[in-house]
């Protein structure tokens, strides 16, 4: 599927129609990956999550127009498998997000030398998850809201939240960090 898109994307000249192709592209290699993940490992009901946010992430970094030696990725990924209904939204999260730091967050400037996007999933005592997706970047302009805006990747963010029953707060200091809590989906839980 990535491949037919790429295969199409090679035709188009328009520059916003063309990046629009890459973000598809992008996403369906995310959902590729996770089911590579999952043909790979040995419990066939969960994936490691932490091993497929890395490869995500480099994938992402490789297909960006960033210079790798200006960026760290810092991932903390508590040793937590996934079942699949949660790791794909998770993973098309961290997708769109990181995607969006690496097109927005970090604008061509000679004085920057540190860029750093970190990622982390971690439980907590009560059964909950905590997925954070953050840069050290320009931040998100002032009149951006999650739940009317007009860009394609925030408002799958909006919907994958929503699927996950989870809550999303942005910290928009430093930089922009988005903070997901949810609780694993269970089979039942589906909508």
């Amino acid at each position: 599927m990535s491949s037919l898109v790429k295969l199409q994307s090679s035709q188009i000249t328009d520059p916003m129609i063309l990046r629009q192709f890459n973000d598809m592209r992008n996403r369906v290699r995310s959902m590729a990956l996770i089911y590579e993940r999952l043909s790979l490992s040995e419990d066939l009901a969960r994936i490691d999550f932490g091993d497929y946010v890395k490869q995500l992430s480099a994938a992402l970094i490789r297909g960006s127009h960033h210079p790798e030696n200006c960026l760290t990725t810092r991932l903390k990924i508590d040793n937590h498998g996934l079942n699949l209904d949660t790791a794909i939204p998770c993973g098309l999260i961290v997708n769109e997000l990181m995607a969006n730091s690496l097109k927005y967050a970090f604008p061509p400037d000679p004085g920057r030398t540190h860029d750093e996007i970190a990622i982390g999933l971690r439980a907590c005592s009560d059964g909950q998850l905590v997925l954070t997706v953050g840069d050290n970047g320009i931040g998100l302009p002032p009149g951006i809201n999650l739940k009317s805006t007009n860009t394609m990747g925030l408002q799958v963010v909006d919907i994958l939240v929503d699927q996950l029953n989870g809550t999303l707060a942005v910290d928009r200091n430093r930089g922009t960090c988005f903070t997901i809590h949810f609780r694993e989906v269970q089979l039942q839980e589906r909508t």
